[in-house]
């Protein structure tokens, strides 16, 4: 008895349903029984099954058919610096079909390159670099090959390029909504850089993790006539001073995380202008007392629905809060759920009632 044939795209779509209705490795079993019978099968079958492999198992492909396998393959993920080895098993082959590349940090021997262009295509709409290693002409290839990309994070700089060119590349990919700069990026985020990101339209989401300075935020500011105008989220760590600039310049943003490195300056006042928060988060650096007119502040936000308020060093104090203007401050949050305050006060378990009455 012949094999049912099905047109390539019908196939396709039945190799789909079975991958996903059902369990993980229920669907697995069922398309490697699958690309058994015959060639068309197997064609279909092994397009849903490479999607996403882990790396070892393309390198253990003889390498006259790793690509025919890379084709197939729509994320990627070195996971840790032992898989860097794989990034010169893979130099010569292409991912025509790669939408994500998520590097982990790399480490190399003495004298040896690395290489990752070969993840830059056309389709890749997701980039994850977690730094170790300089990769050469990665940032020409990423913006000349990658017009889709979506989401960009870089723990440190990939390539040895100016701030100018990382800018030219962050201002020309219209589609890109999040940028992520980690910890390698001290001292890199210059005024300009920064007005680039909070001037782009298309971004929803900016995280940068080292210290931006006030001239640097100031100067940023002053360069764009409407920052933030498409910004849901913003994660940075910056000085007390700043803050009040950032709440005028981004007062639509939903979601803010701040890391605030003093205390000269009433940080939690000065958001008093970011009244569509919905998720707030703060974390000092430094002993701070917080004030009545913070928690003011605090209660035009008539949409927060999270809150968190944390010292990494110190504790906060707040030693003027009492039950009753704890009671009062809560009622003025009609939508919190979820509360975290770590702060000396004089609370006392009946502030708990309170705070049980709306989270």
């Amino acid at each position: 008895m012949g094999h049912l044939r099905l047109p390539p795209e019908l196939l396709l779509l039945v190799m789909k349903h079975v991958n996903h209705g059902e369990k993980y490795e229920a669907a697995q079993n069922s398309l490697r029984n699958a690309i058994l019978v015959n060639h068309e099968w197997a064609e279909a079958g092994t397009h849903i099954l490479w999607q996403s492999v882990p790396v070892p198992m393309l390198a253990r492909v003889s390498e006259d058919r790793r690509q025919y396998y890379a084709n197939k393959m729509t994320e990627l993920f070195i996971e840790n610096e032992e898989e860097s080895k794989y990034h010169e098993i893979f130099k010569d082959l292409i991912f025509p079909r790669l939408k994500t590349a998520y590097i982990d940090r790399i480490k190399l021997k003495r004298g040896e390159k690395v290489h990752l262009t070969q993840y830059m295509q056309p389709r890749l709409k997701n980039f994850h670099f977690r730094g170790g290693a300089l990769c050469e002409n990665a940032l020409a290839t990423l913006g000349s090959n990658c017009p889709h990309l979506e989401e960009v994070s870089l723990e440190e700089p990939i390539d040895g390029s100016g701030e100018d060119r990382y800018l030219q590349l962050f201002t020309g990919c219209k589609a890109l909504e999040l940028i992520d700069l980690g910890d390698g990026w001290a001292g890199s985020i210059t005024p300009e850089l920064f007005a680039g990101l909070a001037g782009h339209e298309q971004l929803v989401k900016i995280e940068i993790k080292p210290l931006i300075s006030d001239s640097t935020i100031l100067g940023g500011l002053r360069m764009v006539s409407n920052p933030f105008s498409n910004i849901q989220s913003l994660h940075l760590t910056l000085k007390s001073v700043s803050v009040a600039r950032l709440a005028s310049a981004a007062p639509s943003v939903r979601t803010l995380f701040l890391v605030i490195e003093d205390s000269e300056h009433d940080a939690l006042a000065s958001l008093a202008l970011m009244t569509s928060l919905v998720h707030l988060e703060l974390t000092y650096l430094d002993e701070t007392e917080l004030s009545p007119e913070g928690f003011h502040a605090l209660e035009k936000m008539k949409n927060l629905e999270v809150l968190l308020l944390e010292s990494r060093v110190e504790s906060l104090s707040a030693m003027w809060l009492d039950d009753a203007s704890f009671a009062q401050f809560i009622s003025k949050l009609p939508k919190i759920t979820n509360f975290e305050f770590k702060v000396d006060s004089d609370l006392t378990v009946s502030a708990l009632t309170s705070l049980a009455s709306k989270c």
